[in-house]
């Protein structure tokens, strides 16, 4: 084994100096008689002393058995053996753990929500504060309120108007933790949005953080419809729209199985089974699935099981199959094309 004094010199983090001329020694020629300092001589910096009496320090304790063969050890695994997981876990050392896993992305809101809240939390949203900051045109004033100075913890918090929606968006749907009542005074979007969803049972914590990022989303549109469309809307007419979305999302299923398939058209028909696979197949589990498969078997087409299938789906397609729709009347055949 050898010992460079050139990779002494950067293992202790000596600096400043005149580099050392290369050396070449054997680890037991650098220890004997402190040979390794007398080759640092003349070039340890009055920066670098506190270093060097370290790595000195360290190296008086090592003890070297003639006739011992070196060995190499991967301190980083409890047995001293090298190993992948090892390795890929010393990538993460140092590293800090993020919030936002459990916070935004194991919710069950739709993607735009959850990125929306991702958003949220971190400030960036771009409104009159930074929209300022930047010199760039904006309103100043909150479009909601029109009495303070728009930013992202006042326009979906603190805003009188805003917090009308969450009080009526709370009782409607039983999460008194949604109340502003309820609320303390945070600092930031983070604070607020991580003692929001912590102050929930376990039980309604999922639920929860689902609505605050659908009520977030919602009070954003209607900000930017009033900024670029001048259009105002009353409370009951966001919170209407905050109820839909939520009975779609959280609950299309159970509305989907209940339809009453033998009085509607055709076409109706097509436009609620498309609107079922855009919202209810995330949503949905296996068994509410296998419930409609067994309450309406003759309604059940390929598409259904393309969409739940993925693999089924990506196959169909490379082979150019036709594209399946839901009727209200039982097929003709194995099942009925959308262009017949």
């Amino acid at each position: 084994m050898v010992w460079k004094l050139d990779q002494l010199q950067r293992h202790a983090g000596l600096q400043g100096g005149e580099v050392p001329r290369p050396k070449c020694r054997s680890v037991a020629e650098a220890l004997n008689d402190g040979k390794w300092i007398l080759d640092l001589r003349g070039r340890v910096t009055a920066d670098s002393l506190s270093e060097f009496v370290d790595l000195w320090d360290r190296v008086r304790r090592v003890t070297l058995v003639n006739g011992v063969a070196d060995a190499f050890v991967w301190r980083f695994s409890a047995d001293g053996a090298y190993s992948s997981k090892s390795a890929y876990r010393l990538q993460f050392l140092g590293a800090t753990s993020s919030p936002f896993v459990k916070l935004i992305w194991s919710a069950t809101a739709a993607p735009k929500c959850r990125f929306f809240g991702w958003l949220f939390a971190l400030n960036r949203l771009l409104t009159a504060d930074r929209l300022l900051a930047r010199r760039w045109p904006n309103s100043y004033f909150c479009p909601l309120c029109r009495r303070s100075l728009e930013t992202a913890l006042h326009l979906l918090v603190e805003c009188p108007w805003a917090r009308r929606v969450w009080t009526a968006v709370a009782i409607a749907h039983h999460l008194p933790v949604l109340s502003p009542l309820s609320w303390g005074t945070p600092s930031s979007t983070l604070e607020w949005l991580a003692s929001t969803i912590a102050a929930a049972t376990a039980r309604d914590r999922k639920r929860t953080a689902s609505t605050i990022f659908l009520v977030l989303w919602v009070l954003w549109k209607e900000r930017n419809r009033r900024i670029f469309d001048n259009k105002d809307r009353p409370v009951a007419v966001v919170v209407a729209e905050v109820d839909d979305e939520l009975a779609l999302s959280c609950d299309v299923s159970k509305k989907f199985l209940a339809l009453p398939f033998e009085v509607i058209s055709r076409s109706e028909g097509h436009q609620m089974f498309r609107q079922y696979m855009r919202m209810s197949i995330r949503h949905a589990n296996e068994e509410s699935m296998t419930r409609f498969r067994a309450a309406h078997p003759e309604l059940v087409h390929a598409e259904f099981d393309l969409y739940a299938d993925p693999a089924a789906k990506r196959a169909a397609a490379a082979g150019g199959a036709s594209t399946y729709v839901v009727s209200p009347s039982p097929p003709a055949g194995p099942s009925t094309s959308a262009g017949a």
